[in-house]
């Protein structure tokens, strides 16, 4: 976009921050004041859940992607933030999610060669009464940051209990089975994107599908994971 095309844009629609709604300029992803705030990921990072040690409790589960990285913690601001993305339509923040996630991407997944992005998709139903897949969103928006395609390569043919008003065991067994690959993906290296992660069933049951179409290898990315409590969780 030209620099006056810009410039003339944000006088009528000006940038805000993601988190607070304050207005910052055209280089800014956020204000300095939430930057200060974000509950980054930070210190020794388990290679699984993409957590801190302290807060992983991947215990004997094994999951069928590789890896996932997750920029921030699901608290703070950075909750409210992705609460008002999800249920309100705050689809801007897109852009920022993106921006610190593929710092993440690049930090802990230099390694790795991706074909593609695709997401955790919604089913028909959920879609229609939503209005958008946020995840959809996040995950093109991801996409570009990264200089990647994205691809919708998963469905979801039937709705399932909402995973928020289950536990860690319940969680597993409600989306098992849950999705399937639209198509073929044979040898493929694929980025699989969600908002949040807590137990990974949904990811995890995800990359089932996605391992059953033949793609090779697996890592996940989200904007933020859920601190877990308690003993490791087992299958």
């Amino acid at each position: 976009m030209p620099k006056i095309t810009e410039t003339i844009l944000s006088l009528f629609f000006p940038r805000r921050c993601p988190f607070c709604g304050d207005t910052i300029s055209t280089k800014q992803q956020i204000c300095k004041l939430c930057e200060e705030k974000l509950p980054v990921v930070t210190g020794k990072i388990c290679p699984r859940c993409g957590r801190g040690i302290d807060y992983c409790r991947c215990g004997s589960l094994r999951f069928h992607f590789e890896r996932c990285v997750a920029p921030f913690y699901y608290e703070g601001i950075v909750r409210k933030s992705i609460i008002n993305f999800k249920f309100y339509a705050r689809q801007n923040s897109a852009s920022a999610y993106a921006f610190y996630t593929a710092d993440a991407i690049k930090r802990e997944y230099s390694d790795e060669h991706f074909d593609f992005v695709t997401c955790v998709p919604l089913t028909g139903a959920e879609r229609k009464k939503r209005g958008f897949n946020q995840s959809e969103i996040f995950a093109r928006s991801l996409a570009r940051e990264l200089t990647l395609p994205y691809r919708d390569t998963l469905l979801k043919p039937n709705d399932v209990r909402p995973q928020r008003d289950l536990t860690a065991k319940e969680r597993w067994r409600n989306i098992s089975g849950a999705f399937c690959a639209a198509k073929q993906l044979n040898g493929a290296h694929v980025l699989l994107v969600d908002d949040i992660v807590t137990t990974g069933a949904t990811l995890d049951d995800c990359a089932r599908a996605l391992k059953a179409a033949g793609t090779k290898r697996i890592c996940c990315a989200v904007i933020a994971c859920v601190k877990l409590g308690g003993e490791a969780h087992s299958l």
